[in-house]
């Protein structure tokens, strides 16, 4: 099929013939992939261009290296502590101080003037205590929040200016900086030729940067697009439209480039299906009928559902690569670790910690873990005989006797798991070798979820050792909750073999002849207008940040752009009514019916 890439390089064949000196910035790691491969059939000789995806570029022109979320949580309580009396503990900063550092994000790559919105959020705090009679009544939670509400440019300041004296920055400061830095880096980069290739939605920073690229006159900006979503007001084509309407590289140059696909002959069944599990089966059943899947994508609009669909893939797919997170609170290993540290949790709470005695359903949630089960033998008759002597709690000799029979190296790491409790250093250890254990005998699967665990943890005794941030082993049990709750496993895979598993943003660029949408049900596709974040609806109005509408209008494009080109789509969505917004299927497909009658 006649892809949107490969009717770009068709494009810019016809004038550039030499790609060394050239660079091509696209949305997505994956979209370089695809890039790349048509570039191989279409050239047989000469340099392949720098290709880059938008981070890559940004990260360029700035030269500040992207630090991860849990060292700049690490940094964010250093600046905090410095800048308050009565800094509250480590657990309880991190439980709003990821909301904090996603506004500041938000606010830097839409180049907002810090002190404007924060003075105007401090105004709004006050006006609200505001009262005639003077007989406002704070309580001591309302102060607490006027108070931290008032803080945030204070906060924002002083962790800016100490994370760019590191030359580190979440992706916010990042793009804030690299507008700063445009200018000097297109003089050094003077030679070299632009190509914008696949985007829709930009923030502010990216706007003004790609603006600031196509001035120099020997670049040059490809958007995909139908014209039946930018020639009428349709929702799809809204930033585009936009963009046409406002930059003067417009005031010359045409828009590259509309397609007209849309409207060609294509096969769209809309399937209604009971319940999420039955979705994932009735997908099954359509890639069975299907016997090449070299240009087919599963795409999944709620991405919770990727546990359930690795399960149910027929076995006619011999190839598979999976272009999304798969969320870290559902991995077995996970489960695993809560276990740990509920033993100890819960001899704290029933004071066993002097004695070392454990509760025992703590200690056989453990043990009958499926990774721990499988290591001893006799973990079945070791539940029965608690059960029979009605015991309550259990120490280390039973753990002892427990595994009497298995290798020495298991005797040595399972034991210490139920070691009194030294240090969190050493805790963190006991968790490592447990992983080292483990690692042994297992699938490659089961090896992802522990390497990941294994850095996650590295990680964090590496930070423990400098900050001395946890306290205690509370303190990092409630920390490792929160961290894992939004955190994924990103998995590698051969990008250009097999079914494609992916999720909606990842699908940008790339175009299918087959496609099965799941889960395409109202307040997923879009997602709900919930907003986790401090800056009010209001407020976000007022300064030009994003909010739900910006939002449904991306994944209305993406919606519609993913038709553009298939020739077979199967939209499933969920028909019960279960939990907020399923029962209904999401708006676009209704638009979609309502265009194609």
């Amino acid at each position: 099929m006649q892809t949107f890439i490969s009717d770009t390089l068709d494009d810019i064949l016809k004038t550039t013939k030499s790609f060394e000196d050239v660079v091509f910035i696209l949305p997505s790691q994956r979209a370089k992939v695809f890039l790349k491969q048509t570039f191989k059939d279409k050239i047989t000789v000469g340099f392949l261009p720098e290709i880059l995806n938008v981070e890559q570029f940004i990260n360029q022109v700035s030269e500040i290296e992207k630090a991860d979320s849990i060292q700049l949580l690490f940094h964010f309580y250093t600046i905090y502590k410095g800048l308050e009396k009565e800094p509250v503990s480590f657990d309880v900063f991190s439980s709003w101080a990821f909301t904090v550092i996603q506004d500041f994000n938000e606010i830097d790559q839409h180049l907002i003037d810090t002190n404007d919105i924060f003075i105007y959020l401090r105004d709004i705090q006050r006006l609200k205590k505001w009262s005639v009679k003077g007989e406002f009544k704070e309580t001591e939670l309302m102060k607490d929040h006027y108070s931290f509400l008032e803080k945030l440019n204070t906060y924002y300041n002083a962790f800016y200016s100490f994370l760019k004296e590191k030359n580190i920055g979440y992706q916010g400061l990042i793009y804030r900086e690299s507008c700063h830095k445009i200018e000097s880096y297109l003089e050094k980069k003077s030679n070299k030729k632009f190509f914008f290739v696949g985007f829709n939605a930009l923030n502010k920073a990216e706007e003004f940067l790609f603006q600031k690229v196509l001035e120099t006159g020997n670049s040059e900006i490809y958007w995909d697009l139908d014209t039946a979503f930018f020639n009428s007001n349709h929702q799809a084509g809204t930033f585009i439209r936009k963009y046409k309407k406002e930059w003067k590289y417009y005031e010359k140059n045409k828009l590259k480039t509309l397609s007209n696909t849309f409207s060609k002959p294509k096969n769209i069944e809309v399937i209604g299906a009971s319940k999420n599990t039955t979705q994932i089966k009735y997908a099954g059943e359509i890639l069975e009928s299907f016997t090449d899947f070299s240009d087919t994508a599963l795409v999944m609009a709620d991405e919770t559902l990727l546990p359930i669909t690795l399960n149910s893939l027929p076995k006619n797919i011999n190839a598979i690569n999976i272009t999304m997170g798969y969320p870290l609170k559902d991995i077995p290993t996970t489960s695993l670790l809560f276990s740990i540290f509920q033993l100890f949790v819960s001899q704290d709470k029933l004071q066993k910690s002097v004695v070392n005695e454990f509760y025992y359903k703590d200690v056989i949630r453990f043990l009958k873990h499926q990774s721990i089960y499988k290591l001893i033998p006799d973990v079945d008759a070791f539940s029965n005989e608690i059960a029979k002597q009605n015991q309550t709690f259990i120490n280390q000799n039973h753990i002892k006797q427990l595994v009497e029979n298995s290798s020495t190296e298991i005797k040595k790491i399972i034991t210490s798991i139920f070691n009194n409790y030294d240090s969190i250093d050493e805790f963190i250890d006991r968790i490592l070798n447990l992983i080292n254990l483990l690692k042994e005998d297992i699938g490659d699967l089961e090896k992802e979820y522990l390497f990941r665990f294994f850095t996650t943890f590295t990680q964090l005794k590496t930070l423990q050792s400098e900050f001395k941030y946890f306290p205690d082993l509370k303190t990092l049990s409630l920390f490792f909750r929160q961290l894992i709750s939004s955190d994924s496993l990103s998995f590698q895979g051969e990008p250009l073999r097999g079914l494609q598993l992916m999720g909606m943003l990842e699908t940008r660029v790339l175009d299918f002849e087959n496609i099965i949408l799941v889960s395409t049900n109202e307040g997923v596709l879009p997602a709900s207008s919930q907003q986790n974040s401090f800056i009010p609806f209001d407020v976000k109005i007022a300064f030009g940040l994003p909010t739900y509408r910006e939002k449904d209008a991306i994944f209305s494009y993406h919606f519609f752009r993913l038709m553009q080109r298939a020739k077979n789509v199967f939209i499933i969505y969920n028909t019960e009514h279960d939990v907020f917004g399923s029962g209904e299927k999401s708006r676009f497909v209704t638009q979609l019916e309502m265009m194609r009658t």
